[in-house]
Order: C-alpha cells, then structure tokens, then sequence
C-alpha cells in the first residue's frame, strides 16, 4: 500500500487542478459577496480554495506575512509557536516519498 501511495501522491497535487467549470458554478451557487472569508474544511490539495481565491488578496496577505517575518513582528507574536515540540493546528498531513527532481 506505501509504495502505491507514495507512487501517486507525488504528482497528485499537480495533476489535481480546479475545473474552472466548477469554480464558476460554485461561484454561481453560492452567490458570496466579494471578498467574504472562507474556511476550507476539507481535504485534498486545496485547489479549489486557491481557484477561489482572489489572487490579489493572496499577494496582498503574503506580503504582509513577509514584512512580519522580515522585521520580527512575526516572531514576536508567534515565535513561541517554533519552541514547542508539537502543534495541533487541527489538521492531519499525510507524506509520501517523492525523488528529488534533478
């Protein structure tokens, strides 16, 4: 079974993309309003939390994660977060073995 698994897992998340057929009808479905918060509760590759997203939004927060990791805003507030031995952050991962790609 590991080595079945570990044969597909290290393609899945790149030959898993979001249908944009589907985004658009759960767009549609759903009628949010724009820029409403989201929590994805299921699993998988997130690909359809990323089609959802609003890519400006996304550079928009990973650029303020940056300047607080850069000047240790960051740290300040969370690093105690990196002294402890374990962090239950209420998700489960799962590994594979993947080879390295040259």
């Amino acid at each position: 079974m590991t080595a079945v698994y570990d044969s597909i897992c290290c393609s899945y998340a790149e030959s898993r993309r979001a249908d944009p057929r589907i985004v658009s009808e759960i767009l549609t479905l759903l009628n949010f309003p724009r820029g409403v918060c989201l929590a994805d509760i299921g699993a998988g590759t997130g690909n359809y939390s990323r089609a959802l997203a609003d890519p400006a939004e996304v550079k928009d927060g990973l650029s303020r994660l940056q300047l607080d990791i850069d000047t240790g805003a960051w740290d300040e507030h969370h690093g105690h977060l990196r002294q402890q031995e374990t962090f239950d952050a209420g998700y489960l991962f799962v590994s594979c073995r993947c080879p390295r790609k040259p």
